[in-house]
């Protein structure tokens, strides 16, 4: 946030018959030139960041948040990023019953969203 101040001088006799300046508020106004989409592009770079490293659990639960706290109808999640997290899944074939689970959901909302899916998945 911008913190906007516009003063004006008042000029005062005290008691020594000194004149001083005081500085008194005129208007204080707040401006917010921040970047509405920081936060959703921010997680969005944790997503993507953390599918690159095939860390498939933590792709999945912040592409969730991504979902649950930022994602609307006019900022929709990229098909990218639905993509990157379902390719960390797969290629952990280690855990692959523990990441069947949140890739069939991620299936599920890409096929809602109306997203094509790859054949090669």
């Amino acid at each position: 946030f911008l913190l906007q101040k516009i003063h004006h001088g008042e000029q005062t006799k005290n008691e020594n018959s000194t004149t001083t300046q005081e500085c008194v508020p005129d208007d204080i106004t707040f401006c917010d030139e921040s970047n509405p989409d920081f936060e959703f592009n921010s997680l969005l770079k944790e997503v993507m960041q953390k599918s690159e490293m095939r860390h498939w659990k933590a792709a999945t639960r912040k592409l969730k948040q991504l979902k649950k706290r930022y994602a609307t109808p006019d900022r929709p999640i990229p098909q990218d990023a639905y993509l990157a997290v379902l390719e960390a899944c797969v290629e952990n074939r280690l855990h692959g019953a523990r990441a069947a689970e949140p890739a069939r959901k991620i299936l599920e909302e890409m096929s809602e969203a109306q997203m094509e899916i790859p054949i090669n998945l």
